[in-house]
């Protein structure tokens, strides 16, 4: 009798046996990577790779409050905070109200006052104090201002114009402002906005805790994921702020638009009587071409670039507020040279020259104008 080839199968012992093998080294790749992964991050904590976070005066790791009334976000951390990052490592003083300012004291006889209000651009996070645009900027035009003027900048982590003007209207009585600033930031002011019209106040985005909470722990507690992600971040190019992605979007700017509008009403009531310029600090996406190219290849439209800055004009405009763009002064320079490498904040290089293209203004603030006005000649006696 003819039959096939005979099929002999293998033994349950012999099955269990490759089985075992396979674990053994699936094992022992799993212990040589973590071994691996435990020295990387031995050898990272021991070379100083930063545990990244906000520290307050004691050298507690904190996440700050929400800018408003009561002040910005470092008040109730003590006199200082650290601010660690990938890019820097930058310790500041703060006041009583949160902010990287002194404390305000009853004004000098004759003693004029600006405040600048914005985010954390103009707070400067990332450089010193003195390496900041506001401070460079009075230094250079300190003698054409005046005697007396002094500038105290409000800027504060975190907040948008809403927030912003809270703290003029709460705390920002305390610094009796001759007259006032709103430094506008094109590249979140839209979105934060947005939120504290979508809760009611200085309320973060709920969906953003848990991912939030995650990303903290991992910065603070393993210096080798952090360090992966650190370069793939500069190795990618990306655009890395999703909220100025969103905002070029199509109908993204028809969204946020109305919040930021009815925010800089609520910000020129709380201004009142003084004089109010708004000084425009342009996002990445508007001053720099190649950042543009990346976002545009998504399918953004051209004429989505400059809508922000035209529509905070058109208010100003509307208002009779002077309007002062500062997309030209860092627009020429590589973006290399005014931002950090991961950390979106501007470098001291791009703190001074927004501070030099604020100097070259002769309506950079409402006193300028004046100190550079030609004086009226005085009557003549026919005249009288």
């Amino acid at each position: 009798m003819v039959g096939g080839p005979v099929q002999i199968s293998a033994t349950p012992a012999r099955q269990r046996s490759k089985l075992r093998a396979v674990l053994l080294r699936l094992s022992l790749v799993f212990i040589s990577l973590l071994f691996i992964a435990l020295l990387g991050e031995i050898a990272l904590r021991v070379s100083g790779w930063p545990a990244v976070g906000l520290y307050d005066s004691s050298g507690r790791l904190a996440t700050g409050l929400n800018p408003g009334a009561k002040g910005g976000r470092y008040r109730e951390m003590g006199q200082s905070v650290r601010i660690v990052h990938y890019d820097y490592d930058v310790t500041y003083a703060v006041n009583s109200h949160g902010l990287a300012e002194r404390e305000p004291a009853p004004k000098a006889p004759g003693e004029y006052r600006i405040g600048v209000l914005g985010d954390s651009f103009t707070m400067g996070v990332g450089v010193r104090v003195e390496d900041r645009y506001t401070s460079r900027w009075l230094n250079a035009v300190r003698s054409g201002l005046g005697e007396g003027v002094t500038l105290w900048n409000m800027g504060a982590a975190g907040s948008g114009t809403f927030a912003q003007a809270q703290m003029l209207t709460g705390v920002g009585a305390a610094y009796q402002f001759d007259e006032v600033v709103l430094a506008f930031y094109a590249g979140n002011d839209l979105f934060d906005n947005e939120l504290w019209k979508l809760h009611g106040g200085p309320e973060e985005d709920p969906s953003l805790g848990a991912g939030r909470a995650i990303r903290d722990f991992l910065r603070s507690n393993l210096r080798l994921v952090t360090f992966l992600w650190y370069y793939a971040e500069r190795a990618s190019g990306a655009v890395r702020n999703t909220s100025a992605i969103n905002q070029y979007q199509p109908g993204g700017f028809d969204r946020l638009w109305p919040a930021t509008s009815e925010a800089l009403d609520t910000f020129r009531t709380a201004v009142g009587d003084r004089p109010l310029t708004v000084w425009y600090l342009p996002s990445p996406v508007e001053s720099h071409d190649v950042v543009w190219e990346q976002l545009k290849a998504g399918g953004v439209s051209d004429s989505a670039r400059l809508q922000i800055r035209d529509a905070v004009k058109g208010w100003c405009d509307a208002h009779g507020v002077t309007f002062v763009d500062l997309t030209p002064s860092i627009s020429h320079a590589p973006l290399a040279k005014i931002q950090f490498l991961v950390d979106p904040h501007w470098t001291a290089e791009g703190h001074r020259l927004i501070a030099e293209g604020l100097a070259a203004r002769g309506d950079a603030v409402a006193r300028q104008r004046r100190s550079a006005a030609p004086a009226k000649p005085a009557d003549s006696p026919k005249s009288r």
